[in-house]
């Protein structure tokens, strides 16, 4: 749900601006929309503008889907998938020292422990080279709504796996993933320079 809980209607291109989706897609899903969830407001300029109740938004516009064939094997269906999907957690690593081979198995080590705990975890993971060496770091985005997993037991694991943050080195970094990064928050995690990435999910 939108963490801007000052508001309580929202219009279009709020929406849009908000959740990773297209016009087409916002036309389809709007229209069942029970009436008392919808309303028309007026405009001194224009076509009256529509606007939508908070708590039906996340059921419209947040969905959760597994991947078809052709975006598992095409990067740009992939990261379309990526950036239209719904994520629990926006998380980073950044291990001293770390090859594009030891970021990869990181994040397999990190899905395996994960998913021993809960099941049903989806995990997104691109690897990055640093700005000011040639080692690499990793962003990765977590779904895990349909067995939730908390922020503590991520960072555990992943203090175990590549060390622990202290004050002048911060290796890793978790937060739920709130709704108002919109697409910056996936676009962000996604966005592939010629390295590696990798879907994780149940079965693969």
């Amino acid at each position: 749900m939108l963490n801007n809980q000052t508001k309580e209607w929202y219009n279009k291109e709020e929406i849009l601006n908000t959740y990773p989706i297209k016009d087409t897609t916002y036309k389809k899903r709007i229209k069942d929309i029970p009436s008392n969830k919808t309303r028309m407001v007026k405009s001194p300029r224009g076509k009256d503008t529509r606007e939508i109740h908070h708590s039906v938004l996340d059921q419209l516009f947040q969905k959760r889907r597994k991947l078809s064939t052709t975006e598992m094997t095409k990067l740009e269906h992939t990261i379309k998938w990526v950036n239209n999907h719904s994520w629990d957690y926006f998380c980073n690593i950044k291990p001293v020292y770390s090859s594009i081979k030891d970021n990869v198995i990181y994040m397999k080590t990190l899905y395996e422990k994960l998913s021993s705990i809960k099941r049903n975890i989806t995990l997104f993971y691109s690897v990055e080279k640093n700005i000011n060496n040639k080692y690499f770091h990793s962003h990765f985005l977590i779904d895990c709504a349909t067995d939730m997993l908390s922020l503590r037991e991520i960072k555990d694991i992943l203090s175990n796996i590549v060390g622990a943050n202290s004050k002048g080195n911060i290796i890793t970094y978790v937060k739920k993933y709130n709704k108002m990064f919109g697409k910056r928050g996936a676009d962000y995690s996604s966005k592939i320079k010629g390295h590696h990435y990798k879907i994780l999910y149940p079965g693969k």
